[in-house]
């Protein structure tokens, strides 16, 4: 942008130049020397307008398209932080309804594919190296409990999925009329996952809920904010008056 004006400032110069060469050519006519003069005083004039509002409105539309990519950005975070935070919640859920071997076995790829979506948020361009992605990482380490104890009791969990499968096989079977008792997870083994199941209060003040909905309101956030432009300039300097024209509140 400094480059261009430069350049304008460059031709204006020529222009001139061109002007008072041509003044001191033509005869000693005050009405012809006029005319020149008004000529040239004009294609001045018109050159530097145009190319001062060429390089207004090249401003304002790489500044639109910039915010418009930020703002997609931020949109396309904020659903993928959605999506996993749902892909978590329904896991909860059916975790909670039978805290078995078999159901931890069947959602663990839940939680995978919503540990991806965040990761996919962390990733996110604009979002690198803000309180987003440090929020982000917060959630991703209130799961990592949950991964390392099922690595540690994969075996384990593995044997108590097929017994469970068999037992309820038998009944379907009509082998046995009883259903079969299924083993819940051991709170010892399972220490981090029971703690990630719990509800109510307990769960929105932990760990994962809580850099969520941070996360969430910073995205939400930058969402609404006012377009960077002469329309924000107005707005701001409109508030600014309307917070000046406010009475003052006496003790």
């Amino acid at each position: 942008m400094g480059r261009f004006i430069a350049s304008l400032l460059a031709v204006a110069v020529v222009l001139a130049v061109i002007l008072i060469l041509v003044l001191q050519s033509v005869p000693d006519d005050a009405v012809l020397s006029l005319e020149f003069a008004k000529a040239l005083i004009s294609l001045i004039t018109a050159v530097l307008i145009t190319g001062i509002l060429g390089v207004v409105l090249a401003h304002h539309n790489a500044d639109r398209a910039r915010r418009e990519d930020r703002a997609r950005a931020f949109a396309g975070a904020l659903q993928d932080l959605k999506a996993g935070y749902e892909r978590v919640q329904v896991a909860r859920f059916l975790l909670t309804a039978n805290p078995s071997a078999r159901t931890l076995m069947e959602q663990v790829s839940s939680f995978s594919e919503a540990r991806g979506q965040l990761h996919k948020v962390q990733r996110t361009r604009f979002v690198h190296d803000t309180p987003v992605e440090d929020c982000v990482q917060d959630m991703l380490d209130a799961m990592n409990g949950t991964f390392d104890e099922y690595r540690e009791n994969h075996a384990e969990l593995l044997r108590d999925a097929l017994a469970e499968e068999r037992a309820e096989k038998a009944f379907l079977d009509g082998t046995t009329d009883r259903y079969p008792a299924v083993r819940t997870l051991s709170k010892d083994c399972f220490h981090a996952l029971h703690l990630f199941l719990e509800d109510g209060e307990a769960w929105k003040q932990g760990p994962f809920h809580r850099a969520y909905s941070k996360a969430k309101k910073t995205l939400e956030d930058q969402l609404r904010e006012e377009p960077a432009g002469v329309r924000s300039w107005f707005g701001a300097l409109g508030r600014r008056l309307r917070r000046g024209r406010r009475p003052v509140l006496q003790e």
